[in-house]
C-alpha cells in the first residue's frame, strides 16, 4: 500500500477504519468480550493502590479515627476464654473509653445473646454516652433488629450494618456498601450524622487503602521484613503473597485501655488521649475461632474493625468525591452518559491518530513514536481526569491500558494494511453495483 499520496479512495476509507477501529476497542472497554477484563482491571487497581497509594492518598485524616481491638489475651486473662462476654464486659470497656471523649463509637460486634447478662450495666453506660454527647453506632443484623432484641438500647444507639462487600471472585474486600437492605452502613452513617457528608448518587464507595507509615503504631507494632516487591516484579509474577502489616489506622489494644502501663499514671493516660481523645472509635476483635478477617486490596489480612476505619478514612478524606463507579459529576450536555461518551471520544482520538499514521503518514520510525507518545498522552490524561476531576475508581478506567496492548497486536500484525486492500475492494464492487 502506497502512502506517497492520500488517493480519494483513500481520505474515504480513513473515517470508516477509523470509526471500525475506534468501535473495536470500545466494545472491549466496556464489554470485556473474551471474560477477562473486569478481572484484569481489579487487579490493575489492586496494583495502583499498593505501589502508588502513598503518593496518591493523603494521610491528613489518618488520626481522625482510631481501632479498639480486643484480642485472645484479655478474653483469657479476664473471661478465662468464655465467648461471647458478658455485656457487663463490654460495658466496662466501654466505660473507661469515655473517659478518653471519644467523637463517636462504632461497636462492630453482634449482641445476640437473650439472656442478656450485664445488660443494665452496658445500658447505664450507653446513658452516659447519651449524656456526654458522644453517639454510639450498633451493629444489628437487619433492619427492625433493635427494637425486638433490645427495646431498652432504642434512642441510646444507632443500628447500622457492618456487612463486609466482599469480591465473589477473589474474595478481596474492595468495596463497600452505602446500605443493606435498609439499614446504613457504620462509615456512611458516621459520615453523614457527624460530618454532613450525603453521597446517595454516587452509591458504592470502592476503598483506597492507606498505605503509609502510621507513626503512633510503628512506636510499638512489630514491622515484617518482607516488602511489597517492585511493580514491574509484581505484574510479571503477581503479588509476592499475603501479609499481616501494621495498620494505616491507629490502634489500641483493649489490654492497653483497661491496664494502661508507662513509668506514671498520668503519662500512661495521656498517651491513651493521644491515640484516642476526638476519633471516631471502631470498637472490633481479633480472637481466635471468629471469622472476622478481611483481605485487602494490598494482599492483607485484617481484623474487619478495619475495614470500616479504612471507610470511613475514605469519606473523611475526600468527602463524597470519594472514588466510586459513579462519577461525582457529569458534564455539559453529556449528563448522566458522561463516561460512556468520554471513552468512546478518547478512543476515537486515538483510532484517529493511529489510522493517520498507517494510512498516509511516511513510514519513518519519527512519525511512528510521535503517533505512539501521543496515544500514551492521550490515555493518561484521560485517566488522569478521570481520577482526579471524576473521581472513579481505578478499576473503570484501567483497561485504558488492555487498549494499549489492543493497539501494540494492531500494529505488529499490520492490521490495517491487510484490511485496507480488500475493503477498498468491497467498496468499489458496491459503488458500482449501486
Amino acid at each position: 500500500m502506497r502512502k506517497d499520496s492520500a488517493t480519494a479512495s483513500t481520505r474515504f476509507l480513513y473515517p470508516f477504519f477509523t470509526l471500525l477501529l475506534a468501535a473495536m476497542m470500545w466494545l472491549f472497554l466496556m464489554f470485556s468480550p473474551l471474560g477477562i477484563s473486569e478481572r484484569l482491571d481489579k487487579y490493575t487497581q489492586d496494583l495502583f493502590n499498593t505501589h502508588l497509594g502513598s503518593w496518591i492518598y493523603p494521610a491528613d485524616r489518618q488520626q481522625d479515627t482510631a481501632v479498639l481491638l480486643l484480642t485472645d489475651e484479655v478474653v483469657d486473662a479476664a473471661l478465662q476464654g468464655q465467648w461471647p462476654a458478658p455485656y457487663s464486659f463490654h460495658a466496662s470497656i466501654l466505660s473507661d473509653l469515655l473517659h478518653h471523649q471519644p467523637r463517636a463509637v462504632f461497636i462492630d460486634f453482634f449482641w445476640m445473646n437473650k439472656h442478656k447478662p450485664g445488660g443494665d450495666y452496658l445500658a447505664s453506660v450507653l446513658t452516659s454516652y447519651q449524656q456526654a454527647a458522644v453517639p454510639v453506632y450498633l451493629s444489628v443484623p437487619r433492619l427492625g433488629w433493635l427494637e425486638s432484641m433490645w427495646p431498652e438500647l432504642v434512642g441510646l444507639v444507632i443500628p447500622v450494618t457492618p456487612q463486609v462487600m466482599m469480591d465473589a471472585a477473589d474474595f478481596i474486600a474492595r468495596s463497600y456498601p452505602q446500605q443493606v437492605n435498609g439499614l446504613r452502613s457504620a462509615a456512611f452513617a458516621i459520615a453523614e450524622d457527624e460530618l454532613g457528608i450525603h453521597a446517595e448518587h454516587r452509591g458504592v464507595l470502592d476503598i483506597f487503602w492507606g498505605t503509609a507509615d502510621n507513626p503512633l503504631n510503628q512506636a510499638w507494632m512489630q514491622a515484617e521484613n518482607e516488602g511489597r516487591g517492585s511493580v514491574l516484579g509484581t505484574l510479571l509474577q503477581g503479588f509476592d503473597g499475603v501479609t499481616t502489616p501494621i495498620p494505616y489506622s491507629t490502634t489500641v489494644l483493649v489490654r492497653d485501655l483497661i491496664n494502661p502501663v508507662a513509668e506514671t499514671e498520668d503519662e500512661a493516660l495521656r498517651e491513651l488521649d493521644e491515640h484516642l481523645k476526638g476519633r471516631v472509635i471502631i470498637y472490633g476483635a481479633s480472637l481466635s475461632g471468629i471469622q472476622d478477617m478481611v483481605f485487602t486490596p494490598t494482599r492483607a489480612i485484617l481484623p474487619g474493625a478495619y475495614y470500616h476505619a479504612m471507610a470511613l478514612d475514605n469519606l473523611l478524606t475526600w468527602g463524597s468525591q470519594y472514588k466510586a463507579r459513579q462519577p461525582s459529576r457529569t458534564l455539559p450536555i453529556l449528563g448522566s452518559h458522561t463516561v460512556a461518551i468520554l471513552h468512546f471520544l478518547v478512543l476515537l482520538l486515538i483510532a484517529a491518530l493511529v489510522c493517520y499514521w498507517k494510512l498516509f503518514a511516511d513510514a519513518n520510525q519519527k512519525t511512528g513514536r510521535r503517533i505512539k507518545i501521543s496515544a500514551l498522552a492521550l490515555v493518561i490524561a484521560a485517566c488522569g481526569f478521570q481520577f482526579l476531576i471524576l473521581d472513579l475508581s481505578v478499576v473503570v478506567w484501567a483497561g485504558f491500558l488492555e487498549i494499549l496492548g489492543i493497539g501494540v497486536v494492531i500494529e505488529r500484525l499490520n492490521l490495517i494494511e491487510r484490511w485496507y486492500t480488500p475493503v477498498r475492494h468491497g467498496f468499489r464492487r458496491l459503488y458500482t453495483w449501486i
